[in-house]
């Protein structure tokens, strides 16, 4: 394994930050400096430390996917005795960190894991990673404001926000939308959707890195995979 990638793994650095502690001199190998950036290391071998402090390979990386239900904070803290997230997962995943975050009154798809720059990954702008998303909203949205979307808006932010919004389903007076947004803005779905003309009245998030909550009922969770891991891992670029 390359040491960049080891140091990102670890949490110390991302793979840019940790090629400049290595070519800084800040990094030894088994007590040797090693300033040659490709470097190799043996995780389960050598010995690793950044400024003369060891360097541990994490635990085995866990990812689960959480369905979600809507009426349940994503924090550790619960607010006004309103529930949370923790409190309905069991002990054993309960020490895992959310990838983000969901609304209290948003259900759907929710990852945990223990691997931090996944995490980070799958969270920042740079990676683009799709997050769909479909939404009961209380009128149909006005068809050029849903193409302009596409090319970017201004919400207020310090970047225009994009989006793709099409209606997927009408049943009666219900009116179901999809969006599908590679950021994920502060209550970005809800604004872009009254932006359109179409205020969300019941909002799911369907998918999030290609990921579903497939059959699992609300409130319910599952392991990945290793491959489904390794082809997230892959998804953000720290795998080969």
């Amino acid at each position: 394994m390359r040491i960049n990638r080891f140091l990102a793994w670890a949490g110390v650095a991302s793979r840019r930050k940790a090629d400049e502690l290595v070519r800084a001199g800040r990094v030894r190998i088994n007590g040797r400096v090693r300033s040659e950036v490709g470097a190799t290391i043996d995780p389960d071998v050598d010995r690793i430390t950044v400024d003369g402090r060891p360097v541990e390979a994490p635990p085995e990386v866990q990812v689960i996917v959480f369905h979600k239900p809507p009426g349940c904070l994503v924090s550790r803290r619960s607010q006004g005795g309103k529930p949370t997230v923790y409190s309905i997962l069991p002990p054993a995943v309960g020490d895992l960190p959310p990838v983000g975050r969901l609304d209290f009154d948003t259900d759907g798809v929710l990852l945990f894991t223990n691997d931090g720059e996944l995490s980070r990954r799958l969270q920042h702008p740079r990676y683009g990673i799709e997050r769909v998303y479909h939404a009961v909203v209380a009128r149909s949205p006005e068809r050029e404001k849903m193409k302009l979307a596409e090319a970017g808006v201004n919400l207020g932010d310090k970047t225009p926000a994009r989006a793709e919004i099409h209606v997927c389903r009408k049943r009666g007076r219900e009116i179901t939308v999809e969006v599908k947004i590679r950021e994920g803005r502060k209550h970005e779905v809800k604004r872009l959707l009254a932006w359109v003309g179409a205020p969300v009245e019941k909002l799911t998030r369907v998918a999030f890195a290609k990921m579903t909550v497939g059959d699992l009922a609300p409130g319910a969770y599952r392991k990945l995979r290793k491959e489904e891991i390794i082809a997230l891992r892959r998804l953000v670029g720290l795998m080969d």
